[in-house]
């Protein structure tokens, strides 16, 4: 029993090693080999996926393009809607410079509620409008970055099954 739990040689009858059985793992051994099997099933599943979805790695190369101009085009319309949105706060500051606390004049009136809640809403809008931006650039370079190890995978199995065709 005390050494159970240790790696040890199975003997046939004559002595002769015929096996080994491992140690008893620990959770923490058990968890990471779970963890690694798991990983290794997902990377069989995703070469499988890509050796039955394309033909040749030009067509992932137009399915990247394809996707980087919806992108692109997404960040176009972000771009102008952002210009427009830039232009109407710069027209809010020349309206808001006629009332309190902008303007220096003795008479003037303090800044209606309207206005300010346009300037508060164009200056959020301007925010998010921008926050959305990166995240879009970002989503380019993720997707670049994931579009080119497809492709470099899709190639290494490409060129595994010509070498396996020709053994």
């Amino acid at each position: 029993p005390e050494y159970s739990k240790q790696k040890r040689d199975v003997l046939n009858k004559q002595g002769v090693q015929v096996g080994t059985l491992d140690a008893e793992k620990s959770p923490a051994q058990v968890a990471e080999e779970l963890r690694q099997r798991e990983t290794l099933r997902q990377a069989r599943a995703r070469d499988d996926i890509l050796l039955r979805t394309y033909i040749s790695a030009e067509q992932i190369e137009q399915l990247r393009d394809q996707r980087l101009d919806l992108i692109e085009g997404q960040i176009k319309v972000t771009t102008q809607y952002l210009q427009s949105r830039r232009a109407k706060l710069v027209q809010l500051h020349v309206q808001s410079a006629f009332f309190l606390p902008y303007s220096t004049a003795p008479n003037a009136r303090p800044m209606p509620d309207q206005l300010a809640e346009d300037l508060v809403r164009t200056v959020n809008d301007i925010k998010l409008q921008e926050d959305n931006l990166r995240s879009k650039r970002a989503d380019q370079g993720t997707l670049r970055q994931q579009f080119h190890s497809d492709i470099e995978r899709f190639k290494e199995l490409k060129t595994a099954q010509a070498v396996t065709r020709t053994q």
